[in-house]
Parts: structure tokens; sequence; C-alpha cells
């Protein structure tokens, strides 16, 4: 091969290059940003902590997966008038803070869920300025509605609880707080 022809072949395969990454970023960048989804209203008074383990109590089976929720479930963590879900899968992407470089992520993803029987409940990340461990519980009704119960907030950032025992357990030793309870300080 000649020395003009090496340099037309490494020409070439450079404008490749850069074409195909110029064009994956392109591409990248153009996704649709990810919609909201329906607002979710939990009740505003403060739940005890006897009352937050009797929402625990019995045999759930464990979600890992939000597509497996109960459609009631589903419909509340879809955007709104789309398909995609508001929720990551465990170990997927999602928005960690609130410097979004991708807005077709979502901020919230499942850690675990579970059901049992009409009750069912959802542990989570919320990635945002103070990424946050949330924990929900909700109602399955007849009419294939679901009722938002509870919404608290866990201590479990750096070792997520990712199966039921273990988010029984930090429930037990106090770690979920009501998320309208009043914060407590000293006062002087």
């Amino acid at each position: 091969m000649t020395k003009s022809a090496s340099i037309w072949v490494l020409t070439a395969a450079t404008v490749l290059l850069v074409s195909v990454f110029v064009g994956y970023k392109m591409i990248s960048s153009a996704r649709e940003p990810l919609g909201e989804s329906p607002h979710i209203e939990f009740p505003k008074s403060e739940r005890s902590k006897m009352e937050i383990e009797k929402l625990f109590a019995g045999e759930f089976r464990p979600i890992s997966r939000v597509e497996l929720f109960p459609e009631p479930i589903r419909r509340l963590y879809r955007e709104i008038g789309g398909t995609r879900y508001t929720m990551a899968n465990p170990g997927k992407k999602y928005s960690m803070t609130d410097a979004i470089d991708d807005s077709s992520l979502p901020m919230k993803r499942l850690i675990v869920g579970g059901i049992d029987v009409d009750r069912c409940f959802i542990h989570y990340e919320h990635g945002g300025i103070a990424r946050s461990s949330e924990l929900v519980f909700f109602r399955i009704l007849l009419d294939r509605q679901a009722e938002p119960v509870w919404l608290g907030f866990c201590g479990d950032y750096d070792k997520p609880a990712n199966d039921v025992e273990t988010l029984r357990n930090l429930i037990l030793r106090g770690d979920c707080v009501d998320s309208n309870a009043k914060p407590t300080g000293r006062t002087n």
C-alpha cells in the first residue's frame, strides 16, 4: 500500500469514527424528557410507630420490578399520557441528584416492593437536592384504584433495605419515620 493510500484510509477511518461518535451524542441527547406522573396525595395525619408496624404486618410477596406491581400502582408511577415508568428498576440508571444531565431518566429507583392481598408497599430511592429513601403504602380497592395510606422516610441511604425482612427490621428499630412527623429539637 502506498503512503498516500495509507493516509487516505487513516483519514477516512478517522472521519467515520468521529461521525459515529457525533451521531451517537446527537441521538442520545435527543431523548424525549420523561413526563410527570400523577400527583399522589398521602394523608396529612401522623401515624404512630405501632400503626406503621401494623401496616407492615402480614405475608408480603416481594416485588423487584416496577412492571410487576398491580395495575393501580403502575398507573401512579407512569408518566401522564405516556407509557414510560417514572421509577427505574433496581440497578438501573436514575437521576440521583438535582443536576439533571439526562431528562429522560426518572428521579426515583425501586429498592424493593411487596404485595399482600389488598395492600402494597414500595421502598425506593428518590434523587434530588437531598437524596432520600422513601417508603409508601397503598391499599388496593375493589374498583381497581390505589388508595395512598402512608409515606415515610427511611435512614438506610448507605445500605438500602432490599428485602421485606430487612425493611421490617428497619421499621421496628424506628429507622423509618412518618413524613408528617414533627421535627424534634431541643428547646432552650
